[in-house]
């Protein structure tokens, strides 16, 4: 964690309810049902597809022919969550998901996390709880959580909110790159 004082009251101009809004390590591509071909998306398709003819182009030959079957029994079923080999994408393994909204189809797309073995992510989260134990109040409690979920998840940035009585929640701890 910094040493720098992190300013809680900017937490309500916080971009995650901004309309066309995408996190970095992922795109999002609107898919018509019919044609399975890509009408609108967010994030840098470009670089995360490496093609620049992503517009118009069928899902199956941006991302791969499991991904299109997918797509296809999507389009009349319910939403379906399945990884895709890195064959077809040019930034290693990435995860998929598949659901409807509206008449479209929307296909997410973005890194498939690292599969951690036991025996290496039991010590990190022993030791996140022994540090847990050692905090002598609940904002270092906080500000020690915050830090130990940004380390073990790999997030960029971790928040953790405390709901008040009317539901409105407030930042209590952050921890960022």
């Amino acid at each position: 964690m910094s040493d720098q004082a992190i300013d809680l009251t900017l937490c309500d101009r916080e971009p995650i309810h901004s309309p066309g809004s995408i996190q970095p390590h992922g795109v999002m591509l609107v898919v018509d049902p019919g044609t399975l071909s890509v009408t609108h998306a967010a994030g840098d398709v470009t670089a995360w597809l490496g093609r620049t003819d992503w517009l118009g182009a069928s899902i199956g030959d941006l991302l791969d022919d499991a991904v299109a079957s997918e797509a296809r029994r999507l389009a009349g079923a319910q939403a379906g969550d399945f990884d895709v080999s890195a064959s077809a994408l040019s930034k290693g393994a990435f995860h998929v998901q598949l659901h409807r909204s509206g008449t479209r189809l929307i296909v997410e797309v973005e890194a498939k996390a690292e599969s951690a073995s036991a025996s290496g992510l039991l010590p990190r989260i022993e030791a996140a709880a022994a540090a847990f134990e050692r905090t002598p109040n609940l904002q270092q409690l906080f500000d020690a959580a915050a830090g130990a979920f940004r380390q073990l998840t790999g997030y960029d940035r971790v928040m953790i909110y405390r709901f008040l009585e009317d539901d409105a929640g407030i930042v209590v701890a952050e921890a960022s790159a």
